[in-house]
């Protein structure tokens, strides 16, 4: 049973003044915003190294703070694991020292078998040296695994990959990904990079000046014309094109070739499509060289700048976005409700990334 997270706190941090209100089930919940927002001044007070002024914080049936009845648990009786945007592991302890530190001196036991967190975070080789002898990338896989082998209900990650270059990022972001997809462990992640919460979140806390702006799914927050930037469709993993080197993608009873996503056939992933690289036809094109052609309804358009507009095309219970110029909008005489296609580069869709899911439906 999916346990849920309850955040509705005040409070105050130097002039910052944080008010906030979301409630979100088990999974990924990304905590969504600019710089300055409250992203992890919230995950600080969740944590408990923040105190609220009014409020109450909730994990499953658990009360982790309520100002009314002066529930107030420690840090260390919250069950969190905690991972920073600093690795901060202790320089005079070797990486299996730090992995196990809060076995020794919490005297808390691990739910999760020591072993398997080695496995899975491939840190065996890194057991004996000293974090100044590792990368920034296994630094965090370390801090990661100390995290998880405390024992934690929920984990909460604030940016744990800012400091880290593409390159790392892109070396450590699929352990997190099966820390996700095999230990069923709730995480609240902060972040401002939308590739990274639409590679692994399930929801959404879009936070703005210390409020929540709006939160739901990522497909629904991001679906948003506040967002016209971003594009997204999920699919199922249908089938595999040995010929070409393509995947075959159910989405809405249609298909999408990508180029290998490299996910097992029936499992969902997640398509991200920049608007800028959808082109609307009236009719189906015939001898193009882009692959992909779904037809869709026109649901909205609204102008941007410069002369362009956002169309918002629903594909089945999906929307996907394209930006066309003002000249495109009249001479295809497009508009609400106007049936049409969107064409699809498979290329292009590969630059922008395909993620797998979780689950599968």
């Amino acid at each position: 049973m999916a346990e849920n997270i309850i955040v509705d706190i005040k409070g105050k941090v130097g002039k910052f003044q944080l008010d906030i209100n979301f409630q979100t089930a088990s999974g990924v919940t990304a905590l969504f915003g600019e710089s300055g927002s409250g992203k992890s001044t919230t995950l600080q007070m969740i944590a408990g190294l923040l105190k609220p002024d009014s409020g109450i914080i909730k994990f499953g049936g658990k009360v982790l703070f309520n100002a009314e009845t002066g529930a107030n648990l420690k840090p260390a009786q919250r069950k969190i694991g905690y991972v920073f945007q600093e690795p901060g592991l202790f320089p005079h302890l070797n990486v299996e020292r730090n992995l196990t530190y809060s076995k020794w001196a919490v005297r808390r036991k691990s739910k999760f078998e020591f072993d398997a967190i080695v496995e899975m975070l491939a840190i065996d080789s890194l057991l004996q040296r000293f974090p100044e002898r590792l990368s920034g990338g296994e630094k965090q896989r370390v801090a990661i695994g100390r995290a998880l082998l405390s024992s934690p209900e929920i984990l909460l990650l604030d940016e744990p990959f800012s400091a880290l270059d593409e390159a790392r990022k892109a070396e450590i972001f699929p352990f997190l990904e099966t820390v996700r997809d095999e230990l069923s462990l709730p995480m609240i992640y902060v972040s401002h990079s939308t590739r990274e919460v639409i590679r692994l979140a399930d929801h959404v806390v879009v936070l703005k000046n210390g409020q929540v702006e709006t939160s739901g799914s990522v497909e629904q927050v991001f679906a948003s014309a506040d967002f016209a930037d971003i594009g997204l469709l999920t699919g199922t993993v249908d089938a595999y094109d040995a010929q070409y080197g393509l995947d075959l993608i159910d989405v809405e009873g249609q298909r999408i070739y990508l180029a290998r996503a490299n996910a097992p056939v029936g499992k969902k992933i997640r398509i991200s499509i920049n608007p800028n690289e959808v082109i609307l036809a009236r009719n189906v094109p015939e001898k193009i060289s882009a692959q992909n052609c779904l037809a869709g309804t026109i649901k909205s358009i609204s102008p941007i700048d410069g002369g362009t507009f956002l169309v918002v095309l629903a594909i089945g219970k999906q929307q996907l976005k394209a930006t066309i110029t003002d000249k495109a909008r009249v001479q295809m005489e497009l508009q609400e409700g106007t049936d049409c296609f969107a064409i699809l580069k498979t290329v292009a869709l590969s630059k922008n990334g395909f993620f797998a899911l979780k689950t599968s439906e």
